[in-house]
This record gives C-alpha cells, sequence and structure tokens, in this order.
C-alpha cells in the first residue's frame, strides 16, 4: 500500500501529509506485528511463545489474492499429524508400499508396513508425487529397502564431495519403485540409490530434476532464508539435476491407476533378472 501511495506522490496524485500517514501506519504494523516462525509455534500449540501461550483461539487475518479485504480467522492452535505412508497388497500378492514425504516418522512407518507386507513377490514402493524431504529419513528408509552402503554423493562448494550413507536393514529380493514429473530432490535420490543398490526397476514418467542442496538460515526476526550449497549426484555419479531420471519401464501420463499397478507388479520380475 505504501509504493502505491509513494506512486501517487510521484505523479502528483497523493499530497506529502498522506505519504506520512501511509508510511506510519506501515511502520507500526511491522514493528508491532509477530515473526513468521512464532506464528508457526503458535498454530502448533507449543508453550514457547508466551504472549500466545494458553489461548485456545488464536485470530489470523489473511491477505488473500482476489479479496479485496483481508480475512478474518479463527483457529484452534495444535499439531495435526498425517501419515505419510500407506500400504495394502496389490492383486498379484506383491506388497505395495506408498511413501509421500520423507518426513522426520516416515522411515518408522516403512518398518511397520513392511513388517506386513508380503515380500516373497517383491515390494513396489511408491514414490510419484513425493517432492522430497529430509535425507535423515531418506536415509533410514533405503536402509531397509536396500541394506547399509552409499545413499548419494553431496557436492559442495570448490566440489568437495560428501558421501551420505543409508541406515541399516536388509537388502529385498524383488523391488520397483514408481516416480513421475512429481518425484523430486530427495526422493529421485532414493530412487536412484535403489536402482543402483538394491536392482530396483525404475517405473512410470520421467522425475522432476531436482538435485539442489539447499540449508536454511534463520535470522533474529523470526524470518529466514535459504541458501543453495551443493548438489546432489547418486552413489554412482549419476546426476538428475535438470534432466531427471529416465524410469527402464515406461508409462504413459493418464494411464488407468490399476493398469500403473500391474506394470510396477510385472517390473519385479527385471530385479530378480538383473541378480536381485
Amino acid at each position: 500500500l505504501y509504493i502505491k501511495v509513494a506512486e501517487r506522490f510521484e505523479n502528483k496524485a497523493a499530497t506529502e501529509d498522506e505519504l506520512e500517514s501511509i508510511r506510519k501506519t506501515t511502520e507500526a504494523r511491522l514493528t508491532t506485528g509477530i515473526g513468521f516462525a512464532p506464528v508457526q509455534l503458535a498454530l502448533r500449540g507449543d508453550s514457547s511463545v508466551k504472549s500466545l501461550a494458553g489461548k485456545k483461539t488464536l485470530k489470523l487475518t489473511v491477505e488473500r489474492t482476489g479479496s479485496a479485504q483481508p480475512i478474518t480467522v479463527e483457529v484452534t492452535p495444535g499439531a495435526t499429524e498425517v501419515s505419510p505412508v500407506a500400504s495394502k497388497t496389490l492383486p498379484d500378492g506383491s506388497g505395495y508400499l506408498k511413501v509421500a514425504l520423507f518426513t522426520d516418522g516416515a522411515a518408522a512407518e516403512v518398518q511397520k508396513a513392511l513388517a506386513t507386507l508380503p515380500q516373497d513377490k517383491g515390494i513396489v514402493l511408491d514414490l510419484r508425487g513425493n517432492p522430497g524431504g529430509t535425507f535423515a529419513s531418506a536415509q533410514k528408509v533405503v536402509g531397509l529397502l536396500a541394506g547399509p552402503g552409499p545413499f548419494a554423493v553431496e557436492i559442495g562448494g570448490k566440489g568437495k564431495k560428501t558421501t551420505l550413507a543409508s541406515g541399516p536393514g536388509k537388502k529385498l529380493s524383488r523391488l520397483s519403485v514408481l516416480i513421475d514429473k512429481g518425484t523430486g530432490s530427495t526422493s529421485e535420490a532414493v530412487a536412484q540409490a535403489l536402482a543402483e543398490r538394491g536392482g530396483a526397476t525404475l517405473v512410470g514418467e520421467k522425475s522432476f530434476g531436482d538435485a539442489i542442496v539447499q540449508s536454511i538460515y534463520a535470522l533474529g526476526d523470526g524470518s529466514g532464508f535459504t541458501l543453495r550449497t551443493g548438489k546432489l549426484v547418486s552413489p554412482k555419479g549419476l546426476s538428475w539435476a535438470w534432466t531427471g531420471l529416465t524410469p527402464s519401464v515406461a508409462i504413459a501420463p493418464g494411464t488407468p491407476e490399476d493398469k500403473v499397478l500391474a506394470k510396477a507388479s510385472e517390473a519385479l520380475d527385471n530385479s530378480v533378472a538383473a541378480g536381485n
């Protein structure tokens, strides 16, 4: 709003008093508000934000494109827990494991699911639409499916290489991985690591192509910024940055879900043929 008034002032459509008034209003809004990080904590019900602790409801004022005036809503603080992992047995008897995001608790959920799924005919790991997540979680999941070993290589400043290891576990005898254009970043690293180390067959569409490593830096006012600090390549040095991963078994977009899963199940035999 201040910028708009300033532009009007430059065009002599607003007075100096109007400009000074809106400057003071804008300054007051910026200096008396609360930082983004404290707001996140308060919405989760964290009591560390003393000014908002103990309140049963919080009032939010939201500015949204398409709405002429700010929208005011009341929300109840609390943590929302949604499992990023789903599993089932496919019609042919193989196991199906869907990981939507590599959250802190994803590895534990994967471990629980593996304990209940039949594994003699193999496991279809579905990473479609998975935008990534934490390295620590992904490393644990790779270990559960392919055993200990390299997960990926991070190339940082001046070409420094750091090998990231997967967690403990055992190598599955049959594994296929579903990917698509929504499979990005950490999930691409998981898919390629399983292909190289676990003999997994990649099925579906070409992945997104994000191998950027970003670090988060917090600022004193509760805000922060991200900075690119490196990139990922596979244990054998394959880069998927900008190009994505190309599946061994391609499936056209729009293919019915039952046919997609059937193709992924058929691909389990490829991992056996490859010596898995």
